[in-house]
């Protein structure tokens, strides 16, 4: 058998591997130290080549976060990869450009107007000559924004594509996205420029209603150009520092749905943390990328508002959003409107309806600083036409919380952008009544690793549940379905006896007789969460039914329906029981359809090589390491009683920073290392550091190396120090001024290339003098676990 499983295994891998260089080839430029000539012509030249999946493609890296993305991409889409210059790549890809488009780069009507001109006329952006023909020169051509808009509704307008809007400033970025889709790309005016406005109006009344207005983030533009997008109807979405986005939308991926656990209402506070940043791409690509992966985090439900066009300009970016969130059954998401108060009837309903049909994403949250008269017309009118599972309205708690129709708009919840704001508003509660309550988190200054130390500082009568978990409760208390009363009415439930992993299927309730306010269908596998959906009614017979799958994984799952006959009055179904089809060719306990989604590797039981199977492992493409911490980990801001020597450094927002010019010195201590054991000194953080250690904090040795290992920067600890128990370490930039360091957190560890210990438990938890206890741990390591030893002492 297992040789069968080699043997498969090995066609797999050869069949990836071919299907990976039939592929065309994807050229990968470093533009993080590029000068702004080789960004303009780099991202011109990707437009151009990424309008086709079938030819040559590029992909940039500017960022941290760019690396990460190419690796999820090449497992969603394996092809050859050749790393160029800028000028390679001009040699390369120049004959895909008819000729050069010459602007200003500081110039923002320069600038914007030739992205514009090169989408159109398959043209090259640059400050210079090329010795290419030129198609057009903006320098000089514009004396003011209104005049740049007049000539762009007459010469621009009528030939664009109507996928979006763009108003920018000089920002680089964003701009491959423009030139591959042949979108209007403007200069932002100032607010005082009426004429322009009004002409930016009308232009922005020839697209269809809810095109998206892509611009700068939000926090950065003035709020009243946010109402205006929404009062022309054109809802506004942060774009400036997002990268590669001409690559990410020409990728095809499944759609997507998100786990909804049936949750049974107690006398408990139940609270739901949103994170914002659901009105800007660039934040979903970067900032929300770093956030989603904090290990700190746990295993805490958390709620992530996402940009309702997401679905279409990076799909792939969603699917590991959504992968991520299937896998843990944890966290849920939700779409952001913003000002739908000045907005006109419905216009913002066409992003969001999009976006459902492509996520399955049921709620929304609504951020608007109208007054609550104004608002509630607005939320009603969302609740109606739209028919979310649910409205978050933060920050407007004198409106009424009710039920319409199917939609739940909830309005007991608050904005919060302190950790400790948070924490005092919440334990403020009462705990005599139970509840519920939201929190709309900022994400700039508010991390999931925060909202974990708020969860386990509060009383334990708060309960943290994800959105729609939230949305379900909140409809059974504002239904007054609060408690339940058992019905005779008989339900028969009907589901197929079996299905594959991949299928999706129909699951039908006959219900005749009864008036019917609700009917569900709860669903797990054995000893697994339970799973909600709601059934709608097919016919006028009774029967209610609900499109349920791909389950993904495999084994017999339990499925029941629940109904509500109104005041409580509830009847259940027999259980049901359904067989999801075994099909795991490489044994790691995931069904190749699962693979799929995920992105692993449908050839290997273990993609990262950690030891664990995919199955098993929660974070199954990164290297998990469960390293034992000797000291730490040590946040910046509690870092007073060890911070020994300081020469210039700033703590700011959690995060200590310091300029090449400058250093700091901590004093550690190591009491915790067991005898004759390794460690390493770990680090997160952003820059690149110099960093030496010491026996007495005044001679030190010379910088060691450091290197990159599961998010952490290490070095290990020499001998001697280890043995004192104590040592100093310097930190500082490793580049000239003005380079910066920013250190985040700082610990002692157990080497991460060494085997992982998890999960330590006693049994029993509780024991006394004379009693045997058990010990026992989760091991694994790459190399596989051949002995262990469990020491202790008194």
């Amino acid at each position: 058998m297992r040789n069968m499983i080699a043997i498969f295994a090995l066609l797999m891998l050869l069949f990836f591997l071919g299907r990976a260089y039939a592929q065309p080839p994807l050229y990968v430029v470093d533009l993080s130290r590029a000068t702004t000539h080789e960004k303009l012509i780099t991202l011109s030249l990707q437009g151009l080549a990424n309008r086709s999946p079938e030819t040559p493609s590029i992909y940039t890296l500017s960022g941290e976060q760019d690396e990460g993305w190419l690796s999820w991409i090449e497992r969603l889409d394996p092809r050859p990869t050749e790393r160029v210059s800028p000028q390679q790549l001009l040699e390369q890809f120049r004959h895909l450009a008819k000729g050069q488009i010459l602007c200003e780069p500081s110039d923002s009507t320069s600038l914007n107007m030739a992205t514009s001109l090169a989408g159109l006329r398959d043209g090259i952006v640059s400050d210079r000559d090329l010795g290419l023909p030129t198609l057009f020169d903006t320098r000089g051509k514009f004396r003011s924004v209104l005049e740049a808009y007049q000539w762009a509704a007459k010469e621009i307008l009528p030939q664009c594509s109507q996928k979006g809007l763009v108003l920018l400033g000089s920002s680089i970025g964003f701009r491959d996205y423009v030139i591959r889709e042949k979108l209007l790309a403007l200069p932002m005016t100032t607010l005082g420029d009426k004429a322009a406005w009004r002409l930016l109006s009308r232009m922005a009344a020839s697209f269809p209603a809810g095109t998206p207005i892509l611009a700068p983030a939000p926090e950065r533009i003035h709020p009243a150009i946010i109402k205006w997008g929404a009062r022309v109807g054109h809802p506004l979405f942060g774009v400036e520092e997002a990268a590669n986005l001409s690559y990410h939308s020409q990728l095809e991926t499944p759609t997507f749905s998100q786990w909804r656990r049936y949750v049974e209402l107690g006398a408990k506070i139940y609270v739901c943390f949103i994170f914002s940043g659901g009105d800007d791409l660039s934040y979903a690509q970067r900032r929300m990328s770093d956030l989603w992966r904090q290990a700190e985090r746990g295993a805490l439900p958390l709620g992530w508002a996402l940009p309702a066009p997401m679905a279409g300009i990076a799909p792939d970016i969603l699917q590991y959003y959504f992968a991520g969130a299937y896998r843990s059954g944890h966290d849920g998401f939700v779409l952001q409107v913003n000002s739908p108060s000045v907005s006109k009837p419905r216009t913002l309903h066409a992003p969001l309806v999009q976006a459902r049909e492509a996520t399955d994403i049921r709620s929304l949250v609504v951020i608007d600083e109208s007054s609550d008269k104004a608002l509630l017309p607005a939320v009603e009118e969302l609740a109606v036409h739209f028919q979310p599972s649910g409205i978050f309205v933060p920050d407007h708690k004198s409106l009424p919380s009710k039920v319409i129709g199917e939609s739940v708009i909830f309005t007991k919840g608050f904005s919060g952008s302190n950790a400790d704001e948070i924490l005092k508003r919440l334990s403020a509660l009462p705990a005599t009544k139970g509840g519920l309550i939201f929190v709309w988190v900022d994400s700039k200054s508010v991390s999931p690793a925060d909202i974990f130390s708020v969860a386990s500082l509060l009383p334990s009568y708060f309960e943290v549940v994800a959105p729609d978990e939230f949305i379900f409760l909140a409809k059974q208390v504002l239904s007054g379905e609060a408690f339940e009363v058992p019905s005779q009415t008989k339900v028969n439930l009907i589901a197929p006896a079996s299905v594959g992993p991949d299928e999706s299927f129909i699951v039908r309730a006959a219900i005749p007789g009864a008036k019917v306010k609700e009917a569900l269908l709860i669903y797990q596998q054995e000893s697994g969460i339970q799973l909600v959906e709601p059934m709608g009614r097919r016919g006028p017979d009774g029967e209610y039914s609900v499109h349920l799958g791909p389950l993904l994984h495999s084994g017999e799952w339990l499925l029941q329906a629940r109904v509500s006959e109104g005041e409580g009055v509830v009847s259940w179904s027999e259980v049901v029981r359904l067989q999801v089809s075994p099909e795991d060719p490489d044994e790691d306990g995931l069904s190749a359809a699962a693979e799929r989604f995920f992105g692993t590797d449908l050839a290997s039981a273990d993609t990262d090589n950690d030891g664990l199977l995919d199955g098993s492992d929660p974070h199954p493409l990164t290297l998990n390491s469960s390293p034992a911490v000797y000291f730490g980990p040590l946040a910046p801001v509690d870092d007073a009683p060890f911070l020994v020597e300081d020469s210039g450094s700033i703590l700011e927002d959690n995060v200590r920073k310091v300029r090449a010019d400058n250093y700091f010195v901590y004093h550690l201590f190591l009491e915790g290392l067991p005898p004759g054991a390794r460690a390493v000194l770990a680090m997160r953080l952003s820059g690149t550091a110099r960093a030496a250690f010491s026996a007495d904090g005044k001679k030190f040795d010379t910088p060691f190396n450091l290197q990159e290992t599961d998010g952490w920067t290490t070095a290990p600890v020499p001998a001697e120090l280890l043995r004192s128990r104590t040592l100093f370490i310097r930190i500082s930039a490793a580049e000239e001024p003005p380079a910066e360091l920013s250190l985040r957190k700082l610990a002692i560890l157990s080497p991460l290339d060494a085997p992982s210990i998890g999960l330590p438990a006693l049994v029993p938890p509780y024991f006394g003098p004379g009693l045997p206890v058990g010990v026992s741990v989760d091991l694994w390591d790459p190399q596989t676990v051949t002995q262990a030893w469990c020491a202790y002492r008194s």
